[in-house]
């Protein structure tokens, strides 16, 4: 009996081994937590949320995500107007949602114009709140982008080279966003 308990601990501490690594987590519940790790300019955090009013600029990661080729970002927001739109904004392709669909918009080297790719929602509107999970992965020289919304994937880019900018933000246009339990993890190496 004692031996098997054992086999259980082993195999469950090697399973936990294979755990990602978190780069950040935040809950937005303590402001200078909050400060130290992202340029908020004149946005507000309160209730367990980042608030970005729709006349405020973005915020900024300050940590740069250099040599991070294989990331996950997963975070939860919501519009404060059924206008616009808002979201994350990393190696300038922008992961967004409107208030009726999550869209992935992004410039490909091929073309002069802006490219993107939808997925409409069946539950939206202003105050509802979506899981947003994006994910880079780098496979033979080029990245992949994969962004899903409340589990669904709304679209895979792959086979385009976007230069890393080891920038991330949280972006808007023509409304505020409230983001809360914001993540990003990397595969433990």
């Amino acid at each position: 009996m004692k031996k098997s308990l054992l086999m259980i601990f082993v195999s469950a501490a090697m399973a936990a081994s294979g755990a990602d690594t978190i780069i950040l987590k935040e809950d937005f519940s303590n402001p200078e937590t909050v400060k130290a790790a992202w340029d908020i300019g004149q946005n507000k955090i309160e209730n367990g949320q980042l608030i970005i009013g729709k006349n405020n600029k973005s915020v900024e990661l300050k940590q740069k995500l250099t040599g991070k080729d294989n990331i996950t970002i997963s975070l939860e927001a919501a519009l404060t107007e059924n206008s616009g739109f808002g979201g994350i904004k990393i190696d300038e392709i922008m992961f967004n949602i409107l208030s009726d669909k999550a869209v992935i918009i992004y410039k490909r080297p091929d073309v002069s114009w802006l490219d993107s790719r939808q997925l409409l929602f069946k539950d939206a509107g202003a105050g509802k709140f979506h899981k947003m999970e994006i994910s880079r992965t780098k496979e033979n020289g080029k990245y992949i982008y994969t962004y899903k919304v409340d589990g669904n994937v709304v679209y895979t880019l792959k086979n385009y080279q976007f230069p890393p900018t080891d920038k991330l933000y949280i972006q808007k246009s023509r409304t505020g966003v409230m983001v809360k339990n914001i993540q990003i993890t990397e595969p433990e190496k």
